[in-house]
């Protein structure tokens, strides 16, 4: 946290890294963008060292101590002598994210000083968050979900942050309620494995102060029946943002019940959404369409792509409109309900199938339709 606020503090952009992902991941991401320094840990500073060396980059390896993180001191060598770190400015590239890579190889998103203070500003607003809240940070800190969606609205709230070390599904409820946990930003998958741990315990749940968890994408009908079995008093807000949008554009609002199908409506602060369809025209409702959202790049919408003009200018297109590639449908009431990756849609028949809805109705299955033995998994399709 002490790096991810000083280093763009001094004009200077920072991306988090997961050792965990591996050599040859570490060694992709400095060839990607040749660092002027890197800090590791004393833990991984072996992993480091070696990916520096594969990717035949020229920089700095900087192992602190605990309480080196917190001096002033600059190494001598990160600037020429006597020069001054350069000043933060507001359209400053301020940090690099990556994309999830579900629809290709994961792309570098630039975030501007302006985005992070927006994506505070807007998640403050639209999330009806308080001074007094806590937010649960057990995301991985090089993904969007940990940086904008729950580190950033507390610098505008003034509320806190519970740090633990990492995800841990058994351990998911009981950590909130020790940390003093209220306020969870989760996406499914992980929020599904916290729920089955519980459900496997045959315990109660007691979640502490936690009352609202903000999630993306949804559960199964079977999964939702026992989460609010077991923690019916925790408000559930499906929410939907990209790393490119910078964050969240759609949701319900704090006072509307989680219908736990439909995402909601544009979020307080979005400029405008549209459904496109494939000819370029609007998607009238209950018909499915690619969701663009119209926004400033460097301000309201990432920047663009590190070093990829042309993956940007298909993204943003005009300067002004952002391609989600995601297909949506949207309600009479002004709700929209996600279908899936745009790419992700089977056409067979006359029929557009979400390859989305088909894993959450997969996930609603009863068990004797489907066996895992010794690690291995027996689907048997039926109909």
């Amino acid at each position: 946290m002490a790096l991810w606020l000083a280093i763009p503090a001094n004009g200077a952009a920072v991306q988090a890294i997961d050792p965990d992902s591996g050599l040859l991941a570490v060694e992709r991401a400095l060839r990607a963008t040749g660092p002027v320094a890197v800090v590791a840990a004393a833990s991984n500073v072996g992993l480091v060292s070696d990916a520096i060396a594969r990717a035949e980059v020229s920089t700095r390896l900087l192992v602190p101590s605990d309480d080196e993180l917190w001096t002033t001191t600059c190494p001598a060598d990160l600037h020429p002598a006597g020069s001054e770190p350069p000043s933060a400015a507001p359209d400053l590239v301020a940090g690099l994210l990556p994309t999830s890579g579900t629809s290709g190889a994961p792309k570098l998103v630039q975030l501007t000083h302006r985005n992070y203070v927006m994506s505070a500003e807007r998640l403050a607003r639209n999330g009806g968050y308080l001074a007094t809240d806590r937010h649960y940070l057990c995301s991985p800190f090089f993904h969007t979900n940990a940086q904008l969606y729950l580190c950033a609205p507390p610098f505008v709230t003034g509320g806190s942050i519970a740090i633990v070390p990492r995800f841990s599904a058994s351990m998911w409820f009981d950590a909130a309620r020790r940390t003093g946990a209220t306020i969870a930003s989760m996406v499914a998958p992980p929020m599904r494995m916290a729920l089955q741990r519980a459900v496997a315990s045959g315990r109660p749940v007691d979640p502490g102060p936690l009352r609202a968890v903000h999630y993306g994408m949804t559960l199964s009908s079977a999964d939702w029946r026992e989460w609010d079995r077991l923690v019916p008093e925790i408000h559930m807000r499906q929410i939907y943002g990209q790393t490119e949008s910078v964050t969240g554009v759609l949701g319900g609002a704090p006072w509307e019940t989680d219908d736990r199908v439909t995402i909601g409506r544009p979020f307080l602060g979005v400029d405008e959404v549209r459904l496109v369809r494939n000819d370029g025209s609007d998607a009238p409702d209950g018909e499915p369409g690619e969701l663009w959202v119209r926004g400033t790049p460097g301000v309201t919408l990432m920047l663009g792509y590190h070093e990829a003009p042309d993956a940007t200018a298909e993204t943003l297109v005009d300067g002004r409109w952002l391609r989600t590639g995601d297909v949506m449908v949207r309600h009479a009431s002004g709700r929209f309900e996600f279908h899936g990756r745009g790419m992700h849609i089977i056409r067979r028949g006359g029929e557009n199938l979400s390859t989305y809805s088909l894993e959450i109705d997969l996930q609603a299955w009863s068990s004797p339709l489907a066996w895992c033995l010794t690690g291995r998994c027996v689907i048997f399709w039926v109909g």
